[in-house]
Formats: C-alpha cells, structure tokens, sequence
C-alpha cells in the first residue's frame, strides 16, 4: 500500500526516469541502426544500465536544461570522433561507435556525479579544489575525442594504433621535422 501511495507522489519523477531510460536507449539503438555493418547490435545491457544512470543524474540536477544540453555535447563529440573513419571511407563496427558513445555518458555522469556530491562539502575550500579538479578530469577526458578530431583536421587521415605507435617510436628531431612539414594554422583555427 505504501509502495501506491509513493508512486502517487512521484508520479512525475518516475516517468521523467523511465522517459529518459527510455529515450538513452533508442538513442543508442537508433545510432547502431545507422551504421551500416554485418554485426549485430551491441551492449544493449550496458545501454540499460547507462540510461539508468543517466536518469539518476538527471534527477540529482534537477532536469535542469543546461546540463541536458553539456550531457548531449559531451556525448556528441565522443560518438563522432569514432564515427570519423566515414569520412575517409573506412568501415566502422558498431560495437566501436556504441562504446563511445557509452564511454563519452559515462564519463561525464561520473564526473558530474562527483561534482554534485563534492559540493554538498560543507568545507567551502575542499568543496572549491574538488570542483576545479574534477571539472579538469572532464575537460581532460574530452582532449581525447578532440585530438582524434585535431588530427584529421591536420593530415586528412584517422588517427589509428599504428600512428600513435609511430609516434611513440620517433625521437625529438623527428617529431619537430614533421611538425614544421605541417600546416599548424590548421590547429589554431586559421585557415
């Protein structure tokens, strides 16, 4: 009886979770769906589970509009960088994109989980370091998916595991040899 009785009060906020599990999902089904591959679809238990969170984020913000819009940007740039190899007429699995696009969730969740918890500190010193260094583990994750981006803005080319085992394999010189070879206005912004 009680359990009716809760569900009565909350009636909004269950539907705004079950709403937003709902959406998290399709939206991550409808991303595999565009991909054209011969794999099936993949993860669709972590998409549950990554919509619940999503709805338990939400909830601790409130709904609120802004961080809807920073969760859907933060997103977007990490299922893009994985869907970059189209451009340059790769294949793409879709296992790979539905990872980024659960990495890229997942990581801002936590992150702004964190934030949300840190400034229930009641010390305003501890609360203010928290927030700056946690807001800098997100700006830092989002690096990633930019320099996959910044790399192929530069050289027309995905950046891929051999790339960046060449680059680990070059010494100073090499490095400052290619770099003057490059058209670094490019990573500026100046065309």
């Amino acid at each position: 009886m009680q359990i009716l009785s809760y569900m009565r009060r909350h009636r909004q906020t269950i539907f705004r979770s079950v709403l937003c599990i709902i959406l998290f999902m399709l939206a991550g089904i409808l991303i595999q769906w565009c991909i054209p591959s011969s794999s099936s679809f993949a993860f669709k238990g972590r998409l549950f589970y990554s919509g619940l969170a999503l709805a338990f984020s939400l909830f601790l913000w409130n709904y609120s509009r802004f961080y809807i819009g920073a969760f859907c940007l933060y997103t977007i740039i990490f299922l893009s960088s994985s869907l970059m190899p189209i451009l340059t007429g790769q294949h793409v699995q879709r296992a790979e994109v539905t990872a980024a696009y659960l990495i890229g969730s997942a990581l801002f969740l936590f992150f702004t989980d964190l934030i949300y918890i840190g400034r229930h500190i009641r010390k305003k010193s501890l609360c203010r370091v928290l927030d700056g260094f946690l807001y800098v583990c997100l700006g830092t994750a989002l690096l990633f998916p930019l320099l996959i981006w910044g790399y192929y803005a530069v050289s027309g080319h995905v950046l891929s595991a051999t790339i960046v085992l060449t680059l680990f394999q070059t010494n100073g010189s090499e490095s400052l040899a290619y770099l003057k070879s490059q058209n670094l206005s490019i990573w500026g912004g100046r065309s």
